[in-house]
C-alpha cells in the first residue's frame, strides 16, 4: 500500500511529480494501428534524445528535490523497449548499476503501455527500500513524466 496522505507515515509516500512535452517530437514515439492492434513506433535516435533532452530534464528535477542519482533506489521506469532501457541505463550509470527490475518486467510481460510501470513498482516495493524511487515514463508526444516515491517514514 502507498499513500500521499498524512497519518500514513509508516507507508511509502508519493512526493514531487513533473511532466514535460517537447515541441515538434511527435515522430519520436507514437502508435500505429494495424491489423494486430496497436504497434509502438519508436524513432531510432531515442538514446540520443535521452542523453540530449531527457537527461537535463531529469537532472533538473532531481536537483530541485535535493537528490543526486546516487541517493536513489533502483528507478522504476516504464520500459518502452530494449533501446529505451539501454538509454536510461546509460543515463543512470555509473551511480546506478542498472535497472534490472524494469528489464525483467519487460522480458516477462512485454510492453503493456502505461500500466507496465505499476508492475515494476510492485517488484521494487518488495525490496528493502531505504532511498527514494524515481519513477520515469517516456511517451508519445514526446513526453516525459517523473515522480518520486519516498521510503516509509520519509518525505
Amino acid at each position: 500500500m502507498l499513500s500521499g496522505k498524512s497519518g500514513y507515515e509508516e507507508l511509502p509516500a508519493f512526493g514531487a511529480f513533473e511532466q514535460k512535452t517537447w515541441p515538434d517530437t511527435r515522430d519520436m514515439m507514437g502508435w500505429d494501428i494495424g491489423e494486430t492492434g496497436f504497434d509502438l513506433v519508436l524513432a531510432r535516435d531515442i538514446p540520443t534524445f535521452v542523453a540530449r533532452d531527457f537527461a537535463p530534464f531529469c537532472d533538473g528535477f532531481l536537483s530541485e528535490q535535493g537528490i543526486e542519482k546516487n541517493g536513489l533506489h533502483e528507478p522504476a521506469c516504464h520500459p518502452g523497449g530494449g533501446r529505451v532501457i539501454e538509454a536510461l541505463e546509460e543515463y543512470f550509470a555509473p551511480e546506478i548499476k542498472d535497472i534490472a527490475t524494469t528489464r525483467a518486467i519487460l522480458n516477462h510481460h512485454g510492453n503493456m503501455s502505461s500500466p507496465t510501470i505499476l508492475f515494476v513498482l510492485e517488484k521494487l516495493l518488495q525490496q528493502a527500500m531505504q532511498k527514494p524511487i524515481l519513477m520515469t515514463a517516456l511517451g508519445p508526444g514526446f513526453t516525459s513524466v517523473l515522480g518520486l516515491l519516498h521510503p516509509s517514514g520519509a518525505k
